[in-house]
This record gives C-alpha cells, structure tokens and sequence, in this order.
C-alpha cells in the first residue's frame, strides 16, 4: 500500500551530470555544449522547447542515475517541439538496474501513438521495486529518423502505514485540503497558475517559477479558491517585468477583484514589478487592502495595463491575507467522522505514517463518513459443510 510522489524525482538538470545523478543516452544527436545540442539531459531541465535526441537511430534508450536506490511508481514522458514529435516513443519497456547490468523490466507499452505538443503522457508501475539508475529502453518511434523526446519525467513511490486516531469508539482521520489557482490563460504549460501559489520566489525565468497569461490576453484573469469560505482583507502579489532589455512584459493598472460573496470593486495599482534575477524588495510588490470579506475565492482580473511588449500578465507569486497572517496552503484541514473501524476506513481515510497533526489548529470543516462495511474483528461467519471422513480435524470440538 502506498502512493505517488507528485514531485519530479529527477532535479532540474543542467547538464549530464549536474546538479546530482546522471543522464546519459545510448546515443546523443548533436552535442556541442550545454547551451545548445540535444544531450540526455535535455529531457530533464523541464523544458519542453529543447529535448533529448538519438544520432539517426529510432531504438536507443534514456537514462538518469540516481545518486542512492530510489522507488519509482510512476513516470511521464512528454514530447518536444511539434517539429520532433514523431520521434517520441511507439513501442519501449521501462526497467530499472542496480548494476547497469541486470535490467528488470517494470512497464511494457506497445503502438503508443496519440502524443500531443507540451502535454504528457503518464505511466503508472504496478509493481515498483527499489533500483539506483531508471531508462526508457525504446524499441521503435513514430516515423522520424530518430527518438525525440522533450520531457522524462520520475516520481518516487513511498510505501505507507496508515492509522486512525481512536477516541471512545469513535475513529477520527485528518485530511489536508489544498488552495487551488487557475487564470483565464496561460503561456504555456511551462509557467501554470499553480506556480504562484507555491511559495518559491525566483526571478530567473525557469520553468515552474511563475504564471503567465497568453500574449495579448486583454482580460487575463487570476484566481485562488479556497476549500470553504474563509475572512480575507489583503491580497498581495509580485508582478514580473522581466525587462531583459529586449523584453518588457505588461503589467496590471486598472483591475477587478471579485469575491464569492459581495460585490467586486475596481482599482488602480502603481507599477510596482521585479525584472530579470533581480532580488525582490516590498516595493516590488502590488498590495490591495479592503474590508474583511468571508469568500470561498478570490480573483484579480486586469481592465488595463502598464505598457509592456511581449504583451503578458505574469505573477511570480500571489499571497492572501486575513488580520495580518498569510494564508498558506496547510491551513485548511478538515477532520473525517468515521463511525466504524471498517477496513475500507483504513485503506480509504488512514493517516500515513508521515501525517503532521497540530491539534491547536482550529478545525472549520468536517465530514462525516458512513458506510455498511464489516467492522474489523468483528469476526466473518461462514457455513460450510465438513466430511470429516476426508477431513480429519484434530484437537477441535465441533457442536
């Protein structure tokens, strides 16, 4: 029993053998330097507009060594430019090694075909096992002269022992809720809303960093939902200009913030932004004050903008505020009434072991689950004849 990590176990690769573990390839198509060519390691700098490619062969395989044994229980691949997406994968195994010698076969797929630009393909193991170096061992592609792939993703698999907290017959669960972003558009898969809410500033530009609207979205608008409604009276956020002296992307003046309760309003922000690896001061950032409002959600949406060229709306990171406290992601809990020790409770509602628990935590959400499942150790009963001609049972009394 366990689950998927949702985090790339491979780091944001910059070359073969940096920051840790090593990519490697059967063969590599171009290779130059690190700022150009299409190295193993393109696959993994999470960037979907470079990518890894064989020399002229559509068999080969992809590689990446971890620095110690790792679980993997699930994997993606995605593909590069649509120039090179019939190099992605047609037919391959996925396996695993400890010794570089002895491959153990963990997934097979056949006649794959349906690749899309920028969007990945997941693959799950059933039977994960624990190996130090991972590849893509690929048997054909879909018609180009040689593999292409844009993104190979791993995502560790931990094993977990769950448990529920007991109290007077009762069994209680806790359950981590999460804040969810979502915008009007984005750029690309590269910079998602959820990016702006991860609490990472970085204003380097690399993949995951930011969100970004589509070019010239005029309306473009952001939005953070809540579990339930909470009391909110500050938002604040940092606006990116990126300003690499070739571009200079827009920024929000005039903007609508809504609530999913009362009325919106409207007002007028100073240009207030951080450019290209520059560190942020609080006069980067853009803060809008407003009576305690109780909302399950609230969104920003732009009515005009600071002149800027590419036309984007970008958000390095978008904070909420209630009295003061920022509004992080691991304040919302919910507490799971559960009326019986069913081993469907256990498997379904069980706390991993890892399960951090604050009990001065005030608990706003509840929920109440009921099911007709048999209760452990209640003891199943069965009827079944016995000829004890052809059975012998000893040392048992039957009546």
């Amino acid at each position: 029993m366990g689950y998927n990590s949702t985090d790339n176990a491979i780091p944001i690769m910059t070359s073969n053998n940096a920051p840790s573990g090593v990519a490697s390839a059967s063969s590599e198509y171009v290779v130059t330097d690190n700022t150009s060519g299409t190295h193993a390691f393109r696959a993994m700098n999470r960037n979907t507009t470079s990518y890894f490619a064989t020399k002229d062969t559509t068999s080969g395989w992809l590689a990446y060594d971890f620095a110690s044994s790792i679980t993997i229980g699930l994997y993606k691949l995605t593909p590069g430019p649509s120039a090179v997406i019939t190099g992605m994968p047609k037919s391959w195994t996925f396996e695993g090694s400890n010794n570089e010698v002895d491959w153990i076969v963990l997934d097979t797929r056949s006649n794959i075909t349906t690749w899309t630009a920028n969007v990945a393909n997941e693959y799950q193991i059933t039977i994960p096992g624990r190996y130090k170096k991972y590849r893509i061992n690929v048997v054909s592609n879909n018609g180009l002269a040689r593999i292409a792939i844009g993104m190979f993703e791993m995502f560790e698999y931990y094993y977990d022992h769950k448990f529920l907290i007991s109290s007077e017959d009762q069994q209680y669960s806790f359950e981590q809720l999460t804040m969810k972003a979502s915008s009007s558009t984005t750029a690309n898969n590269n910079f998602p809303a959820q990016a702006a809410i991860d609490g990472i500033i970085l204003t380097n530009n690399v993949v995951g960093s930011r969100w970004s609207s589509a070019l010239n979205d005029k309306t473009a608008w952001f939005m953070i939902e809540f579990p339930y409604s909470i009391e909110i009276d500050q938002i604040r956020f940092l606006q990116y200009r990126y300003n690499d002296s070739v571009n200079v992307f827009s920024r929000i003046k005039n903007c609508e913030v809504t609530f999913s309760e009362g009325d919106p309003f409207q007002t007028t922000l100073s240009d207030a932004s951080v450019d290209y690896n520059k560190v942020p001061t609080e006069e980067n950032w853009s803060v809008i004050q407003f009576p305690s409002r109780k909302t399950s959600f609230v969104k920003i949406q732009r009515l005009s903008n600071y002149v800027g060229s590419p036309d984007y709306i970008s958000f390095i990171e978008f904070e909420v505020y209630s009295k003061g406290k920022k509004i992080t992601k691991d304040m919302f809990v919910a507490l799971k009434l559960l009326y019986n020790s069913a081993e469907e409770n256990y498997l379904k509602h069980g706390m991993s072991s890892r399960t951090e628990i604050n009990l001065d935590d005030e608990i706003i959400s509840k929920k109440f689950i009921v099911n007709q499942n048999t209760t452990l150790g209640s003891g199943k009963v069965f009827k079944q004849k016995i000829d004890t001609n052809k059975i012998p049972i000893k040392k048992a009394s039957i009546t």
